[in-house]
């Protein structure tokens, strides 16, 4: 966000325990000075990215990527826990490295319990789950891809590229797709461009631990 609001949002909290989050243009060199003198610090570089849905190359392949249903949860939820290594939370060494986990499995079961996200899609392979992408909107024709992960047995052979297409196509209303990974997630970043996918910004991603 704004530098400035971000450091009004900060001097406003509350004395005592909190933990705080913000992300600020990479360019605002004196707000990322001013925030880590209080007390911030940088955790990741998230870069976020755009491409139009009707741009985005190759076929969408209807075998074995669906809706998800509420069958799926605990597959999902499992696979979430033990899929991600590069997120804030993973790249923060303040934070556990289960505690990390268990937020992005709470992040899934939010979707299945109607609190976050507008659909969700699942990729199947021999039966199991390979993989799910996490979705919001259509808002005014944008989809943001929430959270999207690969089973680590499953990488390699293309199902997030096949669970982003499916996903442009499958999404009434859907012009334009917007997803943010970090500047350390080199294979997200290369999938992304392979997919007509540009970057619109840098933002650095700040974390605040107050005991």
């Amino acid at each position: 966000g704004d530098g400035a609001a971000v450091l009004a949002a900060l001097a406003a909290l509350p004395p005592g325990p909190c933990f705080a989050f913000a992300r600020i243009a990479v360019a605002d060199t004196p707000a990322l000075v001013a925030l880590q003198d209080r007390g911030m610090r940088v955790v990741d570089v998230t870069v976020p990215l755009e491409a139009e849905a009707e741009a985005i190359p190759g076929d969408a392949p209807a075998a074995g990527i669906r809706f998800a249903g509420p069958g799926d949860r605990a597959g999902i939820r499992a696979l979430a826990e033990r899929a991600f290594s590069l997120s804030r939370f993973h790249l923060d060494p303040a934070v556990a490295p289960g505690i990390a986990d268990r937020m992005r499995a709470d992040w899934v079961d939010g979707f299945f319990a109607g609190t976050r996200g507008s659909a969700m899609a699942v990729a199947e392979s021999d039966g199991l789950h390979a993989g799910f992408v996490l979705l919001l909107g259509p808002a005014d024709g944008v989809v943001t891809i929430d959270l999207i992960a690969v089973d680590r047995d499953a990488r390699r052979r293309g199902i997030a590229a096949a669970m982003i297409r499916w996903a442009a196509r499958a999404l009434p209303g859907c012009r334009r797709l917007r997803v943010g990974t970090q500047a350390a997630n080199l294979p997200s970043l290369r999938l992304y461009e392979s997919l007509g996918f540009r970057v619109v910004a840098t933002q650095y991603a700040l974390h605040l631990h107050r005991p």
